[in-house]
């Protein structure tokens, strides 16, 4: 298959790989990892977070990752540097996920704008119990229920960090917002161009 390798690895890019190779040899294609890496990202910006102990005994195929709740999705990589916060960069594609809805049915238009906000709210150091029940509600109530896959997609993401990250949700909790927050994207986000018929789809 071909996938889309990017983060911290020498030579970002499109490789191709047999179906069934280990994610070491997937970075490994791309020149390697460039420092340690804490997860990975797979199946795209709407994928799931592997940790890193996951990963080394997973592979690139649905059978390996069926079990783990992760897709192939895109076939992207993205290999998480552990000098990086995860939560910072899955704020960022929430975001941007939650920008790029078309505004057609309630789980994009209302879900993935409060599940954004809300996981800011964990970033910050102001969410709570409370904000990771809500969470965890709106996951629920947006998932299946879109006219296409892409709140599936952010609900996932979201997710998974919670469950992958949850020493940095914890730290988050104590000492708020972490300064990796002003750092550059290590995902590379298009621009958002507002659609101007909006108003006129509903």
């Amino acid at each position: 298959m071909l996938a889309t390798v990017r983060g911290a690895v020498r030579r970002p890019g499109v490789v191709e790989v047999e179906m069934g190779t280990s994610f070491e040899d997937v970075l490994t294609a791309a020149g390697g990892a460039t420092e340690a890496v804490s997860a990975l990202l797979v199946g795209g910006y709407g994928g799931t977070w592997l940790g890193v102990r996951s990963a080394r005994s997973a592979s690139l195929s649905r059978a390996s990752l069926r079990p783990r709740g992760v897709d192939l999705g895109v076939g992207l990589v993205l290999a998480l540097p552990a000098s990086r916060c995860p939560l910072a960069e899955t704020e960022r594609l929430l975001r941007w996920l939650a920008a790029e809805s078309t505004g057609q049915c309630g789980p994009c238009f209302n879900g993935l704008p409060a599940i954004a906000g809300r996981f800011s709210e964990v970033v910050s150091g102001r969410g709570g119990a409370e904000t990771l029940a809500q969470l965890s509600r709106l996951s629920g109530l947006v998932a299946g229920r879109g006219a296409c896959h892409h709140p599936d997609g952010t609900a996932r993401l979201a997710d998974s960090a919670l469950r992958v990250f949850a020493s940095h949700v914890a730290l988050h909790a104590r000492h708020g917002r972490c300064s990796d927050i002003a750092s550059s994207p290590l995902a590379p986000l298009p621009a958002h161009h507002p659609v101007a018929e909006r108003e006129g789809w509903r």
